[in-house]
């Protein structure tokens, strides 16, 4: 899988799964900045105006593992962390917005 795909898998099935709520969704790390080695996970940053359960967080890695997706997709609650990690996500990170999906067909599979 191509690094343009992979991407776009893991920001459909992120974006689906918080479709309908106030989560937005950042990709983070060494595949935002366009460093990833074979090794790197992908980061996903989710921020809400309020602490997200476990349980909902936990059905979206499984998604992640129950895909396509050949890497591991490390999930963080940004309610979560320290507000300087944050600050640093939300700067440096790529905000990944349902509008981008919006038009798009579903894949198959």
């Amino acid at each position: 899988m191509d690094r343009t795909v992979l991407l776009e898998t893991v920001r459909r099935i992120a974006l689906e799964h918080v479709r309908g709520t106030d989560v937005r969704v950042y990709l983070f790390g060494s595949w935002a900045r366009g460093e990833e080695r074979r090794s790197s996970d992908i980061d996903i940053g989710l921020w809400s105006s309020r602490p997200l359960s476990r349980e909902w967080i936990a059905s979206l890695r499984e998604r992640f593992e129950e895909s396509t997706v050949p890497r591991r997709v490390d999930v963080v609650d940004l309610t979560q962390v320290d507000p300087a990690f944050v600050q640093r996500v939300l700067k440096e990170g790529i905000q990944w917005s349902d509008s981008e999906i919006a038009s798009k067909p579903p894949s198959g599979g």
